[in-house]
């Protein structure tokens, strides 16, 4: 996927990574605190919101593997749309 980005999303696609994931136009992370310490209002918003995101996509998988046991051990590799459809999303 990561080679071929263009494969999996289209152009308004992304995904929210924390901050292990690099940037790019596909991965938004969050701000990083500034050398100086001082992170813009609107930044700190930004990161607030993106946070609450994760921990409820989260929580969702949670529930989904609570639900769905079977989710538990699924380790399907998706390399193209034809993987994708293969576990039905």
């Amino acid at each position: 996927m990561a080679r071929n980005p263009g494969q999996y999303f289209s152009g308004d696609q992304y995904l929210l990574g924390d901050l292990a994931y690099a940037p790019s136009h596909i991965i938004i992370s969050t701000y990083k605190k500034p050398q100086n310490g001082l992170i813009s209002a609107e930044n700190k918003q930004f990161n607030y919101k993106h946070v609450n995101a994760q921990v409820k996509i989260e929580h969702c998988i949670g529930i989904l593997k609570g639900r769905f046991q079977s989710l538990k051990s699924l380790w399907i590799l998706v390399k193209n749309k034809y993987d994708v459809a293969k576990i039905g999303i």
